[in-house]
């Protein structure tokens, strides 16, 4: 077999929040470079010459296209009498987002969106995406190029046109619609950053500049914020992942204008969602394997939450 290609190291040290920080092969991320086009073909050509080698390649390929090839079904989503499919049909190359009826789910849908047909080279993808309450409309964030930097688009899911609303720096976006469908509150980047995400609210045909900041407490720029709400508007959560096993949870009661912790500070890992008049929640505080709890909106701290298994 050929020998693995050498690969320079550079003598690159960045300081990061005081930390010396060794990069020797940083000249392997200018993607353009000859130098680089030359290294990753011997790559290729050692990798081609290996499994090339093997006798038992040819089946094995076989065996994984052909299970590659079958159907997928990656996601659902319930809104009314709606039924939303995130699929890949048989032999398909892209998830596409299907148009079900939930009363009969087992019965033909259409296509709504199938990023096949943005790009000739098939370089385009729905990232993700979030009913309205109702299933008429949909937003949802489309990249190119596997960037999966989205861009938020809305859709009418009746007339298949795109409402005019179009939000830059969505990637990975948590959409929470507002009970009458106007609009949503969403996270967003700044522009030319993958830190800072904080949470907006936005109203349908409101030029995204002027949405408001709803929570943007960022205990570290790495901080990662999600956003739900309650089915009548009147309350909104955020989970605020700080690290893998720390996320702050965040209650807002919003005819008041008023921000509650659930928990907040502490090194453990909780997820909440509203439950008849209060939270339903899974948390490791006081329980490294976790319990199930509960608690009210009025008073949501750790000293009300309520064991339930």
């Amino acid at each position: 077999m050929l020998p693995a290609p050498s690969a320079r190291r550079d003598d690159l040290v960045e300081v990061l929040h005081g930390t010396p920080v060794a990069d020797p092969y940083r000249w392997l991320e200018a993607g353009d470079a000859p130098e680089v086009h030359a290294w990753v073909a011997a790559q290729n050509e050692r990798t081609r010459q290996a499994l090339d080698a093997r006798p038992d390649r040819v089946v094995w390929h076989e065996r994984l296209v052909a299970l590659m090839q079958l159907p997928v079904v990656a996601g659902v989503q319930v809104r009314g009498t709606s039924l939303f499919v995130w699929e890949r049909p048989a032999g398909a190359e892209q998830i596409r987002l299907t148009l079900g009826s939930a009363l009969d789910p087992i019965a033909p849908r259409r296509t709504l969106l199938d990023p096949a047909e943005w790009a000739a080279d098939s370089a385009a993808a729905i990232d993700w995406f979030e009913a309205s309450p109702d299933g008429s409309l949909l937003a949802y964030g489309r990249s190119e190029g596997g960037s999966e930097d989205s861009v938020l688009l809305v859709l009418d899911v009746a007339s298949g046109d795109h409402l005019a609303d179009r939000i830059e720096h969505t990637r990975a976006a948590s959409i929470a619609w507002l009970a009458d469908g106007s609009g949503f509150r969403y996270t967003r980047y700044p522009e030319g950053s993958e830190y800072d995400r904080k949470v907006y609210v936005h109203r349908l045909g409101a030029d995204p500049v002027t949405d408001e900041l709803v929570w943007g407490e960022l205990p570290t720029p790495e901080t990662w914020p999600d956003v739900s709400s309650s089915k009548d508007g009147r309350h909104v959560l955020v989970h605020a992942m700080v690290g893998w096993g720390h996320v702050d949870v965040h209650l807002l009661d919003v005819s008041a204008g008023i921000w509650q912790p659930v928990i907040e500070g502490i090194e453990v890992i909780s997820t909440f969602r509203f439950g008849g008049d209060g939270l339903v929640g899974v948390t490791t505080h006081g329980a490294p394997r976790g319990r199930i709890v509960t608690v009210g909106l009025e008073a949501p701290g750790v000293d009300r939450w309520r064991t339930v298994r």
